[in-house]
């Protein structure tokens, strides 16, 4: 994780957990139990997604916040897409202000943060983040192997919305043949239970639940906010 956030000044970060199945073969039962309890009562079964953690920097001091797992697990299928949302949303905008412990739930927050139509900017922003979920897609999709209990790290930078409004426009003109960067990193992460397996047994089911419903989170989103 240190290596992760070593690009960025004042990071932002969420833990997305990938998968339906978080335990992998050869646990013992009591473990399996457990990993099993562990995704029945939360969004993972369901959802192959749990929100693990956020750590947020405070847009005016810079301080930082931290959101425990607590916020993860209380969230449902029905509000889980506002979790992710609300995290991609506060890179241009303040979505956690109410946030005063790690004892924060979805429902004590700001709700009125998805009435407001995002910008081209951050819609651009979230495309970006939806394009690299294509790729792991594609890379999972093509790979022998069950993955159980890896996670996204999602980081981008606390930034100056002024100023990169401003190199973001100036990326998109014309006469510009460099695109803008949005600053921001995507990796997949854990990998202590990754087994490859025999290819004809296609994809691995648990992890692409999880891929699948990230994107149509983002999809979604994105065509409900777009000009059409």
């Amino acid at each position: 994780m240190e290596n992760l956030l070593l690009p960025f000044k004042n990071p932002n970060v969420m833990d997305l957990k990938f998968g339906t199945r978080l335990y992998d073969e050869g646990v013992t039962e009591a473990k399996k139990e457990r990993m099993i309890y562990n995704a029945t009562s939360t969004t993972s079964f369901k959802t192959g997604l749990k929100i693990c953690g956020v750590h947020i920097t405070d847009k005016s001091d810079k301080s930082l916040k931290k959101i425990g797992k607590k916020y993860g697990r209380a969230l449902k299928e029905e509000n889980l897409a506002n979790g992710i949302l609300r995290f991609l949303l506060n890179y241009t905008d303040e979505c956690y202000k109410n946030v005063t412990t790690p004892e924060t739930y979805e429902e004590d927050l700001d709700q009125t943060v998805f009435d407001k139509k995002p910008s081209k900017y951050t819609l651009g922003f979230i495309q970006e983040v939806l394009n690299q979920t294509y790729k792991l897609k594609e890379a999972v999709m093509q790979s022998p192997i069950r993955i159980y209990g890896s996670s996204l790290c999602l980081i981008y930078e606390t930034i100056n919305v002024e100023e990169e409004l401003k190199k973001y426009e100036r990326a998109n003109q014309e006469d510009n043949d460099e695109k803008y960067q949005y600053p921001f990193t995507y990796h997949l992460i854990d990998f202590a239970h990754a087994n490859f397996v025999d290819p004809s047994l296609g994809e691995d089911p648990s992890f692409i639940t999880g891929i699948n419903r990230l994107i149509s989170i983002l999809e979604n989103f994105i065509y409900e906010n777009s000009e059409h």
